[in-house]
């Protein structure tokens, strides 16, 4: 098993209307900054992976839960199968 860390880029097309020529891409940026993104037209997503880890032999099915939930990897893997546990159970995740 593996633990791969992967950045996920989506993309999207939208319109904005700037005020003046100056200072064009901030002047976009902020406006499209402040639309609603529900509206965007979607285009992508992309997968870029950022890293790939080997599972340590110690990992519970809770650490691979708590993994799934979003937790970095640098966080679970301090955690014992009690901490894990604890974790979980924080969270309401049963």
């Amino acid at each position: 098993m593996k633990v791969v860390e992967l950045e996920i880029i989506k993309s999207y097309k939208a319109k904005v209307v700037v005020d003046s020529d100056e200072n064009v891409i901030a002047q976009a940026a902020e406006k499209a900054d402040n639309m609603d993104h529900n509206h965007w037209e979607y285009r992508d997503t992309e997968f870029n992976e950022i890293s790939v880890t080997d599972v340590p032999d110690n990992f519970t099915r809770e650490h691979i839960t708590l993994l799934e939930c979003g937790y970095p990897y640098g966080i679970v893997k301090k955690y014992s199968k009690e901490d894990a546990e604890g974790e979980l159970e924080a969270i309401d995740f049963y």
